[in-house]
């Protein structure tokens, strides 16, 4: 059974325009989140071993809620990571499945040196 919430696209664009208090997480790696990645959004690698720990330094706080994401519905990354961290203790854990795809073609905008051509790549 998984111990994560699924958010959509509508949803994850509220937390963000109310400025809520959550971590958000792009999952992807240092050269895709330097392209592109989600307003506010910090980046730990989802394919790191260290996943985990990495999360835990950076949002000591078990109860915080968190965001994963990752590049579209068919990139399993935002999933695995949302169950690693309720796993691992993490009492409020979300996973934005649609990741930059799915926000792109909302049209919505990204942050990043290449943001402007990945919306546009997406959308």
């Amino acid at each position: 059974m998984e111990n994560f919430k699924v958010i959509t696209h509508e949803e994850l664009k509220k937390k963000i325009d109310s400025k809520e208090n959550f971590a958000l997480i792009d999952t992807l790696g240092e050269f895709s989140y330097d392209r592109a990645h989600l307003p506010g959004a910090v980046m730990i690698d989802g394919h790191q071993s260290d996943f985990v720990a990495q999360v835990e330094k950076t949002f000591p706080d078990k109860n915080q809620e968190i965001v994963v994401y990752c590049a579209s519905f068919s990139c399993p990354l935002s999933g695995e990571s949302a169950a690693k961290l309720a796993a691992a203790g993490y009492k409020n854990v979300s996973a934005f499945e649609g990741g930059l795809m799915d926000w792109a073609g909302a049209g919505y905008n990204f942050e990043g040196s290449q943001a402007k051509e990945m919306k546009e790549k997406w959308s």
